[in-house]
Parts: C-alpha cells; sequence; structure tokens
C-alpha cells in the first residue's frame, strides 16, 4: 500500500516538471487518490492496533498513527505546486493591471477625440483606427472592471464616429 502512495508522490514530482497553469485537474485527482489510499491505510493501522490491544486485553484510547514519510514528502510537493500557483495568480493580475492601464491610456485618447469639436475629425478617423486595433491586441483586464472598461470604450467610440457622420454631412 505504500507502494501504491510512493506511485502518487512520482506522478506528482512529474507533474511539477510542467506548466503549473495545465495541471490543476490532474494534480487534484492525484491528491484525493493518495489521501484516499492514506486515509484506508490509516484505517487498517487503527484496525491491526485495536485487535493487538484486545488480544493483550488494553484499550485503545491513546493510539497515536506512524509517521508516515510518504504522506509527509506528498504534502511538501503539493505545498511546492500551490506556491506555484500563486505565483501564477500574481504574474496573471500584474499583467491583468498592466493591461488595465494601457486600455486606461487610449480610452483617454479617445475620449479626447470624441469631445475635441475644432479638430479636424478625418485626421483623426486614422489615429482612432489606431487605436482601436491597439486595443484589439491588449488581454485581459481584471474582471471587475471589464464591464465598465467595455462600456466606456464603445461610448467614446460612438461619440467619435458621430462627429464624423456631422462633418460628412456639413460637408455635403
Amino acid at each position: 500500500m505504500a507502494n501504491e502512495k510512493q506511485q502518487f508522490v512520482e506522478e506528482l514530482k512529474a507533474l511539477l516538471q510542467k506548466d503549473v497553469a495545465e495541471v490543476k485537474e490532474q494534480v487534484e485527482q492525484i491528491k484525493t487518490q493518495f489521501y484516499r489510499q492514506y486515509h484506508q491505510d490509516l484505517e487498517a493501522q487503527k484496525q491491526a492496533a485495536e485487535v493487538a490491544a484486545t488480544e493483550a486485553g488494553e484499550t485503545l484510547e491513546n493510539w497515536v498513527p506512524q509517521v508516515d514519510e510518504t504522506e509527509q514528502e506528498f504534502r511538501e510537493l503539493l505545498n511546492t505546486y500551490k506556491q506555484r500557483r500563486a505565483e501564477l495568480q500574481q504574474q496573471i493580475q500584474e499583467e491583468q493591471a498592466q493591461n488595465l492601464l494601457r486600455k486606461e491610456n487610449i480610452l483617454a485618447q479617445m475620449k479626447e477625440m470624441a469631445e475635441a469639436e475644432t479638430a479636424d475629425v478625418m485626421d483623426n478617423l486614422k489615429k482612432m483606427r489606431d487605436l482601436q486595433a491597439e486595443w484589439k491586441t491588449i488581454g485581459p483586464v481584471p474582471a471587475t472592471k471589464t464591464q465598465e472598461i467595455w462600456k466606456n470604450y464603445q461610448q467614446y467610440q460612438e461619440r467619435f464616429y458621430d462627429l464624423v457622420k456631422i462633418n460628412i454631412e456639413l460637408r455635403d
């Protein structure tokens, strides 16, 4: 039985060699299987101790399970995995914060163009399209800001194209 647990430890070690973003489900499965086996072994150990205590005419009040070095090693590997996941989450949050700053910068430029009544709207059209293209290349922002920033993007875009439409109508 210890052999099965050691096999789970080896599988977890192999998974830790891969990208932590891709192995979450596999780690959870191995963790579940390991601890199912661990608790079965613990129960068997307790039952064996109960039988031995009964045969000796004693009680099992102060029974302490044997230290399982395999479980300790497994726990250390899980902690390593959790630490790597936390680092990955931190990195993702930092990237999203940078993306938010970039998008807010684009929004400020779009707002300026959408509210500029005296500027040559047709010159700003290429700038607007460049900003829209840049917007599309920027990755995700924090989920709490997604809706708000998207609403502002659409609003400034709409205002600007209203100015373009008015400008064209005035020229005609």
